[in-house]
């Protein structure tokens, strides 16, 4: 008991330096840039004696959630930090024994400027302010043109009225023109509805499941899509760059490519019916000559009802790739997530092979695949974006409703959020119950 306490006593660990972008700095220095973010902590123990066999264990408070793993290494590095308030800790161990107290060091990043609430404050005026001298020079123009007028009509009655007749004709011709921009948008809205899946068809495959669809506009930049390949269930939620017409047209590009892959070429495996797909939307864009970066983030799953395994209780086999977005499965009340590969289909730099999963699928399991617009929603109380976590909380919520009545709840849940905001994106959300 005397060795224990002895070794408790004299085992100190001390910070010997700190090293900010590469230079030593005194450790009395604690409040930094933000581009002074990579650190180096250098420490020892006083413990002379048995110096081999001593440990550390650190963290950094605002970085690491518990202490690391034992080393015997005498520094340690933390590169890249964002703005915030950090301690470093650090202690020592021997024999299993470790130090009484940590040794510690506490320091703050500051944000650039242009993320402190100053700079912003001062942009919201800068812009209210130009908003009030357009809307001043706007109302003085407006005065004096109607002071003209008021005097042409006085001098040239004629005049005006061959101009009030000018008028009426030019507004003709917008309300014509206007008219005919609904009618092409609405036809381009026949055209997108045409390539997705009827809904024949998705009464016939996915009869325990839903499609939420709500685009912003007339026609929507995301899309859903549906093939049955011999025994394979194939279904993705798609979300092409922009909304309205310019992501319809994306979308049609995109969607046609993924048949292709899958119809013409016989692709079946999901990770590599997106490389193909990716290859096929980037040769339809290069034909333009311009450097267009359109394309999508998708989720793509690939059902298997035939592949039952009696030995792991599978009910069915899933394959799925993604593209940016990724794939939830409820089970027994638990949300498992697979990380999609963060790139999307489109013309990138370096581009890699998409990673296809294979999963083993138990009944009562459910599948949900989506885009970002339904958590991207601004609304509530506050007018923030819902966010991904309570968009998981809500799915576990209602995991004891059928496929149907989730998707009235969600889309319930999905206006009430929104309240009078406008809808920001276009959603689309598709739910399959094994």
């Amino acid at each position: 008991e005397k060795d224990v306490l002895k070794t408790n006593i004299s085992l100190k660990t001390i910070i010997e330096a700190v090293n900010v972008n590469n230079s030593p700095i005194e450790q009395t220095q604690n409040v930094f840039s933000y581009s002074e973010n990579k650190f180096r902590f250098e420490y020892y123990t006083s413990q002379m004696y048995q110096n081999e066999k001593v440990l550390f264990q650190y963290r950094l408070i605002g970085v690491d959630t518990a202490f690391s793993s034992f080393t015997n290494q005498k520094e340690v590095s933390y590169i890249e930090l964002p703005a915030g308030k950090y301690t470093f800790e650090i202690k020592a161990c021997l024999d299993d024994v470790c130090s009484l107290e940590n040794a510690s060091y506490s320091f703050k990043i500051l944000p650039p400027f242009w993320k402190t609430w100053w700079f912003r404050l001062l942009s919201g005026l800068t812009i209210i302010m130009l908003f009030y001298l357009f809307y001043r020079l706007r109302t003085e123009t407006l005065r004096k043109r109607q002071a003209e007028l008021e005097r042409m009509v006085e001098i040239r009655t004629f005049e005006v009225v061959q101009e009030k007749k000018e008028v009426e004709r030019q507004k003709h011709l917008v309300d014509e023109k206007n008219k005919e921009i609904t009618d092409s948008i609405t036809y381009a809205k026949r055209i997108q509805e045409a390539i997705l899946p009827s809904r024949y068809s998705l009464s016939e495959n996915l009869q325990n499941g839903f499609i939420l669809f709500k685009p912003k506009d007339i026609v929507s930049g995301d899309f859903y899509w549906l093939e049955k390949q011999q025994e394979q269930l194939f279904f993705a939620a798609a979300d092409c760059t922009g909304h309205g017409v310019p992501g319809a047209m994306v979308s049609v590009v995109c969607a046609n490519s993924l048949s292709k892959a899958l119809l013409e070429e016989n692709l079946t495996t999901p990770g590599k019916l997106l490389d193909r797909t990716r290859e096929l939307v980037v040769q339809r864009f290069e034909k333009s000559g311009e450097d267009v970066k359109d394309g999508m983030d998708i989720s793509l799953c690939s059902l298997n009802f035939s592949k039952k395994s009696e030995l792991s209780k599978s009910f069915a086999t899933l394959q799925w790739a993604g593209a940016n977005n990724p794939l939830w499965i409820i089970r027994n009340n638990e949300l498992i997530e697979y990380k999609a590969n963060k790139q999307p289909i489109g013309k990138v730099d370096n581009p890699k092979p998409f990673t296809t999963h294979t999963i083993d699928l138990q009944k009562g399991d459910t599948i949900y695949i989506f885009t970002d617009g339904f958590a991207d929603q601004f609304g509530g109380e506050k007018g923030k974006k819902l966010m991904y976590k309570p968009f998981k909380e809500l799915l576990l919520s209602i995991q004891d409703k059928t496929m149907d009545e989730q998707k009235e709840l969600l889309e319930e849940h999905f206006e009430n959020w929104k309240g009078n905001l406008e809808q920001v994106d276009d959603v689309c959300v598709i739910g399959v119950r094994i």
